[in-house]
């Protein structure tokens, strides 16, 4: 059977990142899936990344989709989940912080749910204690025993998660959809070596903190609610 994949790549100031990796992504699912699509997510960014965007939009099996504003990581991610037609989907960002053969094992084994967890990472310390740090409380919060919480890449049964009713407009958004994947059972884990971005700012400031917890308590809370 041929499995589809899509591909979701939320895009906000990107220009660099998309000049550099775009052609990467698409030559290496090309080369690799014989059904796929790519679902960019564009969130009112304010350098070229519109622009590029609609461009590849015009190559075969890509889907543009525009936010007028930037409502948020978990935000571009919900409307890429409703735009998706593949059996399995995935989150992809264009800065590629793992390398793309990863991907392929989706050919390779029978899984609902597929993570990873880094062997390899070379950002400097403070952001590793970050990581650190958001994963037990992460686990803590949702009851999750995932080795990695936030590690990429992780592939979805997209039949799991399409009908469920996601609440995160932030990065919170991974916890939540992994909380509903806990219990299935054939799951796989892989290890990767984690690429640190060339071009744009990862920092995470105090106020971005503070707002990943609050995310992550609102979030729990209405799915114990609801």
């Amino acid at each position: 059977m041929i499995k589809k994949i899509s591909v979701i790549t939320p895009v906000y100031n990107e220009e660099r990142s998309l000049k550099k990796n775009f052609s990467k992504i698409y030559k290496f699912l090309f080369n690799n899936f014989s059904s796929f699509e790519i679902i960019l997510i564009e969130s009112g960014s304010s350098d070229k990344s519109n622009l590029l965007c609609k461009k590849y939009e015009k190559l075969k099996n890509v889907k543009l989709f525009v936010q007028k504003n930037r409502e948020g990581f978990g935000s571009a991610i919900k409307l890429g989940i409703k735009k998706i037609s593949g059996e399995f989907f995935c989150v992809l960002p264009i800065d590629l912080c793992f390398n793309l053969s990863e991907l392929a094992i989706l050919n390779k084994k029978k899984f609902d749910l597929l993570t990873s967890y880094r062997i390899i990472d070379n950002r400097n310390i403070l952001r590793k204690l970050q990581s650190y740090i958001y994963n037990i409380f992460i686990k803590i919060i949702f009851g999750l025993n995932f080795k990695s919480i936030n590690s990429l890449p992780k592939i979805y049964k997209s039949s799991f998660i399409k009908k469920k009713k996601l609440y995160s407009k932030g990065g919170t958004i991974d916890a939540e959809i992994l909380f509903h994947f806990k219990k299935k059972n054939k799951q796989e884990i892989i290890p990767v070596k984690f690429i640190n971005r060339k071009y744009g700012s990862s920092k995470i400031k105090l106020l971005d903190i503070i707002n990943i917890v609050i995310d992550a308590l609102i979030v729990r809370l209405k799915i114990a609610l609801f």
